[in-house]
């Protein structure tokens, strides 16, 4: 770290469908429809479904700084020791991560543009325009991206979470986000105190497009 939905309680649910069946059809209706567009839409432009800040309930940043777009430099760091295995249960790493990053160290917001856990979802961090906190000396035009959900120095993300990572690099590209001829890089190639990530993973990241050496 120095590199650095609609949800109801069962019964309140219940209650809302006893007193109001035509508003709750209406709502869940409505709903499906939006989430079938969503899913549509994301289908489209071949880009992940990533979840937002609300959905995932973060807090407000403490302060933002805007960096200019498209950014050159993507940096991949491998979060070993927060491991997760549902959707639900990665959420709350997510949210954990936050409160880390502002209350311990200090930072003005969660240290990571995205974040991908071991099923292949992405969590929006601080996103594609707002500068991230996670590698000193490179935060200026890059994006840092964090995998959770497993912890082992033998292994490395699933082939899912892999895959997504590269769907939403060229989705960045098609939307403007991320430079054509971005360089990526593992978090310890520019930060020489840090091991991360372990070198399994590192041996997969250097297989990945855009790798460079420098």
């Amino acid at each position: 770290m120095n590199c650095l939905s609609l949800c109801w309680k069962e019964n309140s649910s219940k209650l809302f469908v006893q007193k109001f069946p035509m508003k709750c059809s209406v709502l869940i209706f409505a709903a499906a429809i939006f989430c079938i567009v969503q899913k549509i839409n994301s289908h489209d432009d071949e880009c992940p479904i990533i979840l937002s800040r609300f959905q995932w309930r973060a807090q407000e940043s403490n302060y933002v700084y805007y960096q200019t777009i498209p950014v050159d430099k993507v940096i991949i760091i491998w979060l070993d020791d927060f491991t997760c295995k549902g959707s639900f249960e990665c959420r709350r790493v997510v949210k954990s991560l936050q409160y880390e990053h502002i209350f311990k160290y200090k930072m003005p917001d969660i240290a990571f543009n995205f974040i991908i856990d071991d099923n292949g979802y992405v969590y929006e961090g601080t996103g594609w325009h707002r500068r991230g906190f996670h590698t000193t000396g490179h935060n200026r035009n890059s994006i840092g991206i964090a995998f959770i959900g497993r912890k082992s120095e033998d292994t490395v993300p699933s082939e899912e979470a892999l895959h997504v990572l590269v769907e939403l690099l060229e989705c960045g590209i098609r939307q403007g986000k991320v430079s054509l001829e971005y360089k990526l890089y593992a978090q310890r190639q520019l930060c020489y105190q840090s091991n991360n990530p372990s070198d399994a993973f590192y041996s997969v990241i250097q297989e990945l497009p855009h790798w460079t050496g420098d």
